[in-house]
Order: C-alpha cells, then sequence, then structure tokens
C-alpha cells in the first residue's frame, strides 16, 4: 500500500495531462529515489545545518514549470557522528555537556548527534512551520512503509505548497511542489515518489521502517 493522503481525483487528470506534455521519471542514483518531474531538474551541492549546528552535505534537485516549482533536498546525515567528533573539540569546558554529548557509544553520541539523526525529519518540519504560511493540513504518513510528514500550507499569494518529509538510509527527503492560487494539487509529482536500492530497483518493506531502527524485508 503507498498511502498518499493529499492525492485526489483532480490531481490525477492533471497527472495524466502534465504526462502528456512531456513530463520525464528522474532518478538519481546517488541519492537514491525517483520521481516524476517536468524536466531534466538543475543540480546544486548545499550544506545543510542540523539542530546542533552540524554541517552536513546535500542536494538540491529543482525544476520549474510556468509559475510551478518542484524540488527535492537530499541532505547526508551519515558522517553526523564524525562531524560533531570535531565540533565538540570547541566546546567550552563549562559549557552544557549537550555541547559534548558522550564519545559515541552512549545513547547521544558526540555532540548529541544520535538525538540529532533521530530527530532530523522533526527539525525540517519546524524550519517549514517557522517560514509562517498558513497550514492548512497536517500529519504523519508513510510510502512504501518509510514514514514521514506530509504537510500542505497557503502562501500569503495565495499559492499552495506541498511537502512530503521523510527519512530513509540515514537521507533526509524533502519533496517540495508549489503551484499557483487555484491549481490542482501537483499529485503526478508526489504520488510518484520512490526510494530505489544501489541497483536502481524501487525499494518497498514489508511493514514500517523507522530510519536507525534496522531494515524490515524488502
Amino acid at each position: 500500500m503507498r498511502l498518499i493522503p493529499f492525492i485526489m481525483g483532480a490531481a490525477l487528470l492533471v497527472a495524466e495531462s502534465a504526462t502528456a506534455q512531456g513530463w520525464i521519471r528522474f532518478s538519481s542514483q546517488e541519492d537514491f529515489f525517483s520521481v516524476n518531474i517536468p524536466n531534466e531538474p538543475t543540480v546544486a551541492p548545499t550544506t545543510y545545518t542540523s539542530a546542533q549546528g552540524a554541517p552536513l552535505p546535500g542536494r538540491v534537485y529543482s525544476a520549474e514549470q510556468g509559475q510551478r516549482r518542484f524540488s527535492v533536498t537530499v541532505v547526508d546525515y551519515s558522517p553526523i557522528e564524525a562531524v560533531m567528533l570535531e565540533l565538540r573539540k570547541e566546546c567550552d569546558p563549562e559549557a552544557h555537556s549537550a555541547c559534548v554529548g558522550d564519545t559515541g557509544d552512549g545513547a547521544t553520541g558526540p555532540g548529541y548527534a544520535k538525538l540529532d539523526k533521530a530527530g532530523a525529519v522533526d527539525f525540517a518540519t519546524w524550519n517549514i512551520i517557522k517560514r509562517g504560511s498558513e497550514i492548512t493540513y497536517f500529519a504523519w504518513s508513510f510510502l512504501d512503509f518509510i514514514g514521514g510528514r506530509w504537510m500542505h500550507l497557503t502562501n500569503p499569494d495565495g499559492s499552495r505548497t506541498y511537502y512530503a518529509i521523510t527519512m530513509h538510509q540515514d537521507r533526509l527527503y524533502i519533496f517540495e511542489a508549489t503551484v499557483p492560487k487555484g491549481e490542482p494539487e501537483p499529485g503526478i509529482f508526489h504520488q510518484s515518489v520512490r526510494f530505489i536500492d544501489d541497483q536502481g530497483e524501487p525499494v518497498r518493506y514489508d511493514y514500517l521502517y523507522h530510519n536507525g531502527y534496522g531494515r524490515p524485508t524488502n
């Protein structure tokens, strides 16, 4: 079962029309996802700052179609413990223990790296909330049994932005689509999201996957 709560019949009709207008199936073997997108995306490196201040490597895939904007931000959390080991060298000796954390064998990790990674989806969600647009839908859901957050927002200009935020194999994914006021939801984009393995094959689990808790049967 693939559960995408914001997909409606009208969006599916638009999906069929949009596909005929030249949308492509884009796959990233570097970041292990695929998605329908209106054209070949621009790919730009980025540095993402985690909740505990770790600078993490990432990429932003972006495409436009008229006034419609689509992007996928992928952040690699796998080096966070090594990054925080370096950052904690700068901790004030009198600082709160959260600056130092443990050596990596404990519950928090260096600089609270383990907790930082565990809260990555919530931190990304909070950054979206802080932008101030009206939130009209907020829920936990999943696709291919990989859990995440789903959000609909109405922006000051009346445009609508749709987010899917999730984490898989220590990568944070933020799927974002914005359409002008009055247009249908971009179902062709969000409903098409798949995660792929190192062979390019779709990943689908038999029960719920939570990053950091081991991998269910694929």
